[in-house]
Formats: C-alpha cells, sequence, structure tokens
C-alpha cells in the first residue's frame, strides 16, 4: 500500500492481505476436458469454411465459430512453425480459451456480490458450450477492512486515488494466481494428455479472447478512466470518438492500436518505482505526464507480464461487447434521448408512444415480449427489453414527431436496427461483412446528422435522470466528507438545485459509440459476437446464484466454488454413465399447446413431438368436427365465405393435379371432387419447421387467435420488387377427399391439410423498402371483396411466421369487411372500433437475424428461397475492394474528402465535449451488478443506475465510473 511521501520499497511496503480466494488451475482444467468423454464434439484442428453462393461469383469464406476465425488459424500455424515439430509424433492440438469476467449480486437484498472469472474451451461449437469449465472467484471490491489496515500503517485513511490503485492491484494479484509458470509451459511446450476417445495429442494452451464490460475492461488493459484515452484497444483521442465510421476514422484505429512494447512496461515500472522509492504521490504531475500518453496507470499488467515474453500483444484479448456497448449502451442512450424529444414536443407524444408500443403484438414464444408498461418510464428494462424497443422501434415512431426530425429519425432509427442485425449473426459471410461496414459507415454518418438536426431542440434531462443525478451527487459528497474527515464534512456543499434538470442533447463523443466500429474486424479475427457477448456470461451468473441459499452467508466465495466443482463431478459422473449404457433416457412429456375456422383457448389437442425432417405438423384429430352445408348457411351474407367452396375445391386440385387453382380446372373437374361426410376437421394450431440462415432447424407455432401471420414465396415469375406473399391465418383444418374424375389419380380417401387465410396486399406508396434503404415493407389488407382477398394455402408452402406491427400513424380501416368471421380476433387498441383492422401494417423484417436474412438474400441455410431472393441480395451485395487500390492512407482520404467538399477540409474536427463536474482520477469497478435472469443489466425502479453521465460527466456510485458513463 503506498502513500505520498512515504519513501520506501515496494516490497518494504505494508500489505493487506485478501483470504479466500477460490480458483482452478487453467492446465488442470483443461486436461480434465480433453480427458472427458465428451471431447468427441471438440473440433481438433482449425479450418477455414468455405460457401458457395450458386450463381457467378466466386466461393466466400464464412465466419461463425471461434475456430474458423483468423486468430486461431495463426495459432496453429505458430504451433506447426515451433522448433522441432517435425520430430512430434503425436497430433497437435490447440486448447482455445475464451475468458469472461463480471461482477454479480447474489441476492436482492445486502450487498452479498461474486466476482467470477469464467472460461470456455473454445474448441467446442458454440451452440454446445452450455457448461463453464473453468471458474475463479475472487472479491468483487476491496473489503472494507482496507481502511483500518491503512489507519494502522500510515495513521491516515487512503485517499480514493489510493484506493484506485489498490483496486487494481487486486484485480491482476487474482489474475497472476491463474496465469502460473505451468501454463507458460503448456503455452510453449504443450501438454501430453490421452484424451476421452483414447488418442493421446499434444496440447498447447491458447487465449483468444477475454470479454468484459467496460469498467472492467480498464482494469484488465491497466488504462486510467476519465482520461482522453478510453479505448482499450486503440490511442485514438476521445475527441475523434464522433468520427465513428469514417474511413479516416478506420485507418486512426490501424496506425493508433494499442501495443504492449518493452518500451509501455519500462516506462511502467519506473513510475511505479517513483510512487514507492522516492514516496510520488499518485497526483503527482511527474507522474501524470509520464503516463498520458494512453492514459497508462501505475500498476504492471498480469496479461503483459505472462503474454509479453511469449510474444503477444495482450490488448488483443480485449475484444468488442454488444450488449454493454450497443443495446444498454448506444442504443439506450439514443431511446433515452427520444423519450426528452416526446416531452419537449409535449403530453400528448409521450402518451402516444406509450400506447403505441403497448400495442405491438408480441412474436414467437420470447423473440418480442409484450410490452405492457409505459416504456418511457423505463422501469426494470434489461438489455433484451431494450433490443425489443430497437427491433419495433421504426413503425412506432413513424411520423411521431413533426418534420425535420421524423426523417431523419426514422432513418437513424432503420440505420441502428440493420447495424445491431448485423453485429448480432450467428454466421457471416465475406459479402454480409462488406455489407456489415457499409452500416457501421451509414450508421455513423446517421448519427452525426442527427446531432445536427436536433440541436436546435432544448430538450432537457427526464425527472428520473435529474433524481438519479442528485443521489449520486450527494453519495460523492457523503463520501468525499468521510475520506476527508468530519471537520470538512461541508466543504463541498453548494446551493444548486441538484433536482433540476439540465440541457441534454445526445451525445456521440463516447466510447461505445466509438466501439462500433471495431465489430466487422473483430468478427473476421476471433468469429461472430455470440462467441464472445457479455450476455453470455451474464446467463452464467444464474448457476452460480442458484448455489448462493445452500451457503450459510459466511465466506461465500469458498462455499460457492466447492459446490461448483461438486456439480462438475457429478455432471461427470453422469456423462461417464451415459457412454457406458447405464442410464437410460426418460422420454419427456409433450406439453399441450393450446391454441384455436378457430377452436378456443381450452380445447384440448395435444401435438406430438415435432419430427425435424418435416416441413410442418397438424393434428389428425377429428374431434372437432364442422358440417359445411351447415357453417356456410348460418356464415351467409359475410364477404369471408363468399365462394368458399369453390376456392376449396379448385384449391384441392392445384394440389392434387398442379396447375393454377384459377386458371386450369372448371365446374366440370370441380364435380368429382367429393368431401368425405361434408365435413371438415379443425385444429387450433400449426407448427412450421424451418431451417435458419445459420443452418439450425426451428419451429414456429401458428393459430389464428394469436400468432397468425404468415409469409409464403410470390407464386407468380416476377418477384423482383416483392418476392414474399403474406397472409393471416384465420382456419385451420384438414379435410378427406375423394376423386372421382377421369384424371389419373387414386380412388381412396386422401387427406388434404389447409390453412385458410386473409391475403395482404403491398402499400403502392412506399416506393423504396428492404436493408438496403433500412426500411421495412409496408403492407396493408386487400379489399374484402376482391378475389383475392381470402384463400388456401397448403402448409408445406409456408416459409415461417412472420412479424407484422400495426402502423399505427395511418389509422383504421374496415376494408369492406365489417364484423366477420374473417377477423378471429379484435385487432385495433380502440375499444369503439371493434370490426376494423389497422389500415397499414409494418414487416418486422428486423424480428430476429432469420427474417433479416430473409429479406437481405444470400442465407446460407436458404436453400429453397434461394432463387426468389436473387434481387434482394444483388440490392445488397457489396462488391471487394480492389486490391490494388492504395487510396486508404490517412493523407489521401483527407485529399478526398477536401475535393467532396469543395475546399480546406481539417484533417481531424473536434466536437465539443462538456468537461466532467469531477476533474480528478477516478478508476473503474464494476458496480452496476446484473441481477437480470435474461443475463442482461436491469434498471432500477428508481433509475439509480440509470446512465446520466452520457455526456462525459462522473455520476456513479463507489467514486467509479459506471459501464454507462462511456
Amino acid at each position: 500500500m503506498p502513500k505520498a511521501r512515504e519513501k520506501q520499497t515496494e516490497k518494504a511496503a505494508p500489505y493487506l492481505e485478501i483470504p479466500d480466494v477460490q480458483y482452478r488451475d487453467i492446465v488442470e482444467v483443461t486436461k480434465a476436458a480433453f480427458m472427458d468423454p465428451s471431447v468427441s464434439d471438440f473440433n481438433m484442428q482449425g479450418h477455414v469454411l468455405m460457401y458457395d453462393p450458386g450463381d457467378e461469383r466466386a466461393p466466400e469464406r464464412v465466419y461463425g465459430e471461434a475456430y474458423t476465425s483468423n486468430r486461431v488459424l495463426e495459432f496453429e500455424a505458430e504451433v506447426r512453425n515451433r522448433p522441432n515439430a517435425a520430430a512430434c509424433v503425436l497430433e497437435t492440438v490447440v486448447a482455445i480459451w475464451s475468458l469472461y469476467s463480471d461482477s454479480t449480486h447474489l441476492s436482492n437484498f445486502g450487498t452479498a456480490s461474486i466476482w467470477p472469472l469464467y472460461g470456455w474451451l473454445a474448441n467446442l461449437s458454440k451452440y454446445l458450450q452450455l457448461k463453464t469449465s473453468l471458474y475463479s472467484g475472487a472479491p468483487s471490491r476491496l473489503p472494507d477492512a482496507v481502511y483500518d489496515a491503512y489507519l494502522r500503517a500510515y495513521g491516515t485513511h487512503p485517499t480514493k486515488e489510493v484506493l484506485a490503485f489498490l483496486r487494481r492491484d487486486l484485480f491482476q494479484a487474482v489474475l497472476r494466481l491463474i496465469l502460473t509458470p505451468e501454463l507458460a509451459q503448456a503455452y510453449c511446450c504443450g501438454i501430453e494428455v490421452l484424451c476421452g476417445d483414447n488418442v493421446r495429442r499434444l496440447l498447447f494452451l491458447r487465449f483468444l479472447l477475454h470479454s468484459a464490460d467496460y469498467p472492467e475492461k480498464l482494469l484488465i488493459a491497466v488504462i486510467r478512466a476519465m482520461s482522453e484515452y478510453l479505448c482499450p484497444r486503440c490511442n485514438t483521442p476521445q475527441k475523434y470518438f464522433h468520427e465513428m465510421g469514417k474511413k479516416r476514422d478506420m485507418q486512426r484505429r490501424k496506425t493508433n492500436e494499442r501495443k504492449d512494447t518493452p518500451e509501455r512496461r519500462s516506462l511502467v515500472s519506473r513510475v511505479r518505482s517513483w510512487i514507492f522509492n522516492k514516496g510520488f504521490a499518485l497526483k503527482n504531475n511527474n507522474v501524470k505526464e509520464q503516463l498520458a500518453f494512453g492514459a497508462q496507470a501505475p500498476t504492471p499488467s498480469a496479461f503483459s507480464d505472462f503474454l509479453f515474453p511469449l510474444g503477444v500483444n495482450y490488448y488483443s484479448l480485449l475484444t468488442v461487447d454488444l450488449m454493454h456497448e450497443f443495446e444498454l449502451g448506444v442504443w439506450k442512450s439514443l431511446f433515452i434521448h427520444l423519450i426528452r424529444m416526446c416531452v419537449y414536443f409535449g403530453p400528448e407524444t409521450v402518451h402516444a408512444l406509450n400506447r403505441r408500443y403497448r400495442a405491438v403484438p408480441p412474436f414467437g414464444k420470447s423473440t418480442i415480449r409484450r410490452f405492457r408498461n409505459n416504456v418511457s418510464e423505463l422501469k426494470k428494462f434489461a438489455a433484451r427489453d431494450y433490443e425489443d424497443l430497437l427491433q419495433c422501434a421504426e413503425p412506432v415512431f413513424d411520423r411521431l414527431f413533426p418534420e425535420p426530425y421524423n426523417r431523419i429519425t426514422m432513418k437513424l432509427l432503420g440505420a441502428m436496427a440493420t447495424w445491431h442485425a448485423y453485429a448480432k449473426m450467428a454466421i457471416h459471410t465475406a459479402s454480409t461483412l462488406r455489407s456489415f461496414q457499409k452500416a457501421t459507415t451509414d450508421l455513423g454518418d446517421l448519427s452525426r446528422k442527427f446531432v445536427d438536426v436536433t440541436s436546435d431542440l432544448e430538450t432537457r434531462e427526464l425527472a428520473k435522470e435529474s433524481r438519479a443525478r442528485a443521489r449520486n451527487k450527494e453519495r460523492r459528497r457523503a463520501r468525499s466528507s468521510t475520506s476527508r474527515g468530519r471537520k470538512d464534512a461541508g466543504a463541498d456543499g453548494g446551493d444548486e438545485d441538484e433536482s433540476s434538470s439540465k440541457a441534454r442533447h445526445w451525445n456521440i463523443s463516447t466510447y461505445k459509440f466509438h466501439a462500433l466500429g471495431d465489430y466487422p474486424q473483430s468478427i473476421i479475427d476471433v468469429g461472430t459476437t455470440d462467441n464472445y457477448n457479455t450476455e453470455k456470461g451474464e446467463h452464467e451468473h444464474k448457476h452460480i446464484k442458484r448455489f448462493y441459499p445452500r451457503t450459510n452467508r459466511k465466506r461465500v466465495d469458498f462455499q460457492i466454488g466447492r459446490h461448483i466443482r461438486r456439480d462438475d463431478l457429478f455432471r461427470a459422473r453422469r456423462l461417464q454413465a451415459k457412454e457406458a449404457g447405464k442410464r437410460k433416457e426418460k422420454g419427456k412429456p409433450t406439453n399441450r399447446l393450446r391454441r384455436s375456422l378457430v377452436l378456443g383457448a381450452i380445447a384440448d389437442e395435444p401435438l406430438p413431438r415435432v419430427n425435424p425432417g418435416e416441413r410442418y405438423q397438424m393434428s389428425r384429430s377429428t374431434r372437432y368436427c364442422e358440417n359445411l352445408t351447415t357453417w356456410l348457411s348460418e356464415n351467409l351474407g359475410d364477404p369471408a365465405v363468399a365462394g368458399w367452396s369453390e376456392k376449396l375445391d379448385y384449391h384441392i386440385l392445384s394440389r392434387m393435379f398442379g396447375g393454377d387453382p384459377e386458371t386450369d380446372f372448371d365446374d366440370n373437374d370441380r364435380a368429382d371432387i367429393h368431401i368425405v361426410n361434408n365435413c371438415i376437421y379443425k385444429h387450433k394450431t400449426v407448427r412450421f419447421v424451418y431451417t435458419t440462415y445459420d443452418r439450425r432447424r426451428r419451429i414456429d407455432s401458428c393459430n389464428p387467435r394469436t400468432q397468425a401471420d404468415i409469409m409464403v414465396l410470390n407464386p407468380s415469375d416476377d418477384r423482383a420488387e416483392q418476392p414474399y406473399w403474406f397472409a393471416r391465418l384465420i382456419g385451420v383444418f384438414h379435410v378427406n377427399v375423394i376423386y372421382t374424375g377421369n384424371r389419373p389419380a387414386t380412388r381412396a380417401v386422401q387427406t388434404f391439410d389447409v390453412l385458410w387465410v386473409r391475403f395482404f396486399g403491398s402499400d403502392d406508396r412506399q416506393k423504396k423498402f428492404g436493408l438496403h434503404v433500412n426500411r421495412m415493407p409496408r403492407i396493408g389488407f386487400e379489399d374484402a371483396h376482391s378475389a383475392t382477398a381470402f384463400g388456401f394455402v397448403d402448409p408445406s408452402a409456408v416459409i415461417r411466421a412472420v412479424h407484422l406491427i400495426p402502423a399505427f400513424h395511418d389509422g383504421y380501416n374496415d376494408n369492406g369487411l365489417g364484423k366477420s368471421i374473417g377477423r378471429p380476433r379484435p385487432e385495433v387498441d380502440d375499444p369503439n372500433e371493434p370490426d376494423t383492422d389497422w389500415a397499414y401494417y409494418y414487416v418486422a423484417m428486423y424480428a430476429d437475424r432469420d427474417h433479416v436474412m430473409r429479406f437481405r438474400g444470400g442465407g446460407i441455410g436458404h436453400l429453397a428461397t434461394r432463387e426468389a431472393t436473387r434481387e434482394l441480395e444483388r440490392q445488397n451485395y457489396i462488391p471487394p475492394p480492389d486490391p490494388d487500390d492504395d487510396t486508404d492512407t490517412e493523407e489521401a482520404i483527407v485529399e478526398k474528402e477536401q475535393a467532396a467538399a469543395g475546399g480546406d477540409v481539417e484533417p481531424d474536427v473536434e466536437m465539443d465535449v462538456e468537461e466532467s463536474e469531477d476533474e480528478e482520477e477516478l478508476e473503474p469497478e464494476p458496480e452496476d451488478l446484473s441481477d437480470s435472469d435474461a443475463g442482461a443489466e436491469t434498471d432500477g425502479d428508481d433509475a439509480g443506475d440509470m446512465s446520466t453521465a452520457e455526456d462525459g460527466n462522473l455520476e456513479d456510485d463507489e467514486e467509479m465510473c459506471s459501464d454507462d458513463d462511456y
């Protein structure tokens, strides 16, 4: 523990002992993992995965799993080229470790928390990584006993600079427990292991990445918070962060990349010796000047000490973090600012925002959840909720603001949704990565334009933000007075009313906005973001939290570590028993699906497990029979049943013999169709099985009551404008038919599964839509009296379910239908208009990544629709760059921008950034502890953790920068 003006060697300085740090040896864990029977699922060798688009383009590289990334291939090349590699007769395997660390609360009340470090072996597919292979626990903060220890050693309390210094040292000390000499030996020379498949291999351990939220990234990189150099991957100054996406910004990231050099290590060591040997204060000007560039802290990095002798730049471990940087970062800050704009335009705008979001229908089991509360209040929102807000934002904000704010808001929301979709894809090709890079550039351009257009609005803090800022200010005052002593308790008081709202604009000069430019390259280097998104680690917190009730609340880290170890042993024994055939699989009972021509919610019609090889699944029950003569007579005059029998007969004929049901058959053919007992058999639900863009099999469950919207291929030859048709289920049934005509066909009873649907038509007013213009397609119901308004669809022709969101601004329309069985559920949110529909709907192409690829084209798993979506793929295709183009130097880029602007352009344009209210040097501690069951941080009821420092101000707990501040 250092003290200003106290000259002593570091070894002679007082030490603070931290007991009960639980950890497991990485080498032993690696051995155990490869000796496990599940090693048969491991990918022992990295490889390049290629994809043939099927047209005249050359095959493209595919990026997805970590073991297909560039960095893993570099690891393997390094191992193959090691000295004496030719003499080795064993198969060499690179054991790829991905690390994640974050602190978390263990209970809803009290201060019990834990700071775990997780590890995954990336040799296992990301789809199978359900269990952690490594756990290490450490105190989530310095113990309160540090004040007593420091007082005993020096007779005074530690300053906040000293506390920040000790926090960094504690974090690095825990890492040194794991980065052992045995691990270095395994890194250089490998370890020989008889694997679970009885093959002896030589394993070389490598660290692929370390994922963490921003405050913890600062601890790992050992850089100071609230400085000019906030990025842990490059030395780009904060004044240039707003230029994200520009060519010169991308060039600046390359030229200013952080590197672990001998000069940097020597500088840190020299300054640290000044602090102890010469008694320099941590705020000493010489200390600050020496460490100014790169915002270095006077703490040696454990990763640097371990990896530098091995020739590895430890900064390369620090990867991007989609959940904290975008969903809980850039997008959250924009959404809060959009609420400020709603408040500025009046309470009716706020009410309209809340009403529209509440009217957005849910989709899937948990893809889009219903917004039951007022979104403007931001109560208990997790990252998944902010994701849903973004995916549904375009229809909700459509014409909510007056011009010119509406146009730029819609463009920015579309660009954000497109960027997020590309960033969260589980698999990328070379062409989608180029589209992602363009989306990044577009997002940067539109963000800067949005800031410029909305700068004239006098938007102010939300009341919630003002209250949170006041509370945080009071906490800082209390801690400051405690550290200085009671005699100075009122020194930093003031008469300023902290509860009054301040003027606020959307600030893009933040690290999180700057980080968005690193995502495309990160996918190339270490794989897609689902390999290392911190959401994955947040989910793992649930496994630790379930052990907390089994402890006696004393030495929690130690007891939880024992429970985790015991759980791993039980899991290993279960796997061994399964491999030996001693354990029989027990069938799981089939859950009954209760959905609704339309069955009620209480109708009992269970379905068996879906066969993944089937195209769809419907019940074969004959319990719910409907006599056609009776049913049609009861609904006589309803536009929905006009020509119902004729359409059904023609539909059945087309499925029997092929051809167009409208032109290839006549009344004579109809006379040969006989429906057995003149009955149809209604069903509650239908399941559609489809292949996703990343070649996974998924199921959509649809029914006419709740999830009724589907998409099919456009049957016409001209699919250039819209390759899909959209329809709404109003009946699910099967019918038994006998054919008695002269056409070659069986005379036996044939069963046909049929969907009765109401078709949508395109909105002719919408000239452009699709992913290339960041605009959702807009559709509306056909007029009820049109011959194509209602019809029948073969369930095997359905691609999958689709999410439709009303175009709220366009209001209602009955489309000539009136009260009808063709509208089986109330549609609009106005009880005074029960028999109307929304005039138009947006096709929510951002609902999930599979939908995005269906509207982009080029999905690897979308074989059945590939030809139909060629035009969409062409619209979104970005040709590869010219390899001979040498115009991407910073000087050439500036010259291009000057020529485009028609005058002189400064090489770097500074953007005004508000000065921090607290100019003292503070260091980060992850205080925003996650307690969300969805693996995401949540906002408290009182918004104590709401970002009130988006302009760079320090407004958080524990004298630290929070993750929201950047």
